[in-house]
């Protein structure tokens, strides 16, 4: 259904069911990453997010299609919850699997509710650690790295957002981040400042080094032309991140490649169905797809 409207709306593109696949078990789970959290003073001990209890991923191997490359997903879940094992939502990126590309889901560091535990640059660091274990690592557990896309949704499409603009930074926070061919961000925090729900995320993000830290973890900062393509998806009635932050990241970076996918309506004018945070199910699956194997 749509608005105050009872008729029901169709799609005039392909689309993918958001679930798809959501019952796919890994090939291989809780693979290693990376190196133990350093608990130091700056974090608590007891947290059960410290050490490296969260550095592991999946492994998905491609059911068809060929071998095309890899897709290193990040999940979401507010930089505070959420695991690698929740892939319900991410229809049209899990369907790769039946198109050739394998799917690497990652756990990482989470900020706990004090706001002090695991905050802005801890996972900065993991998701360096996880692309760099892709890129040195993914052919010795039968991965082909020849391509390689991050993806996330939500909080986890910041952290794709990073894999994508940082590889060419000189930021001490993102050092070693490995270049890739492409990432996708759908319903991501891109700009902290792209209005008061996006500064809330970041204030779970960075605890109290919001103000000090807020420019350097954020991919408006980095992106440029100089980066991989990215692929940006995002509802236009998105109630828990600014669809703004589209705004914001394509004006930040006016020469990158960027490919906009605003779920609004279809393509004969009709409102759609899912068009809120996270609005796979509404996405146009097929150019996504083709951007995937033009890369």
């Amino acid at each position: 259904m749509s608005g105050a409207s009872n008729e029901l709306t169709f799609v005039s593109y392909p689309t993918v069911d958001a679930d798809w696949g959501a019952h796919v078990a890994p090939d291989r789970s809780d693979v290693r990453f990376g190196r133990p959290q350093d608990c130091s003073r700056a974090t608590k001990p007891s947290s059960s997010d410290c050490g490296e209890s969260r550095h592991s991923l999946d492994i998905y191997y491609p059911v068809s299609g060929g071998s095309k490359g890899t897709i290193v997903v990040f999940h979401g879940g507010g930089f505070f919850s959420g695991d690698k094992t929740e892939l319900a939502g991410i229809g049209p990126l899990k369907k790769q699997l039946t198109n050739g590309y394998a799917i690497v889901a990652v756990d990482y560091s989470l900020s706990d509710g004090d706001r002090r535990t695991n905050v802005f640059p801890a996972l900065a660091r993991d998701v360096v650690a996880a692309m760099q274990w892709v890129d040195r690592r993914g052919a010795d557990h039968d991965l082909n790295t020849s391509k390689v896309i991050a993806a996330g949704i939500s909080a986890g499409g910041t952290l794709a957002g990073w894999a994508g603009t940082t590889a060419n930074s000189n930021h001490r926070f993102f050092a070693g981040m490995p270049s890739i061919d492409g990432w996708i961000s759908v319903s991501g925090i891109l700009d902290w400042d792209a209005g008061p729900n996006s500064q809330a995320w970041g204030d779970i993000l960075h605890g109290d080094a919001f103000r000090r830290a807020h420019l350097a973890s954020s991919p408006a900062t980095h992106i440029d032309a100089e980066d991989p393509p990215g692929y940006l998806i995002h509802g236009d009635q998105d109630p828990i991140v600014e669809v703004d932050n589209i705004d914001m990241i394509t004006t930040a970076g006016a020469d990158a490649d960027l490919t906009i996918d605003i779920v609004d309506t279809d393509r004969l004018g009709r409102p759609l169905e899912h068009r809120n945070h996270t609005p796979l199910g509404s996405a146009d699956a097929e150019a996504l797809t083709t951007w995937l194997d033009a890369l």
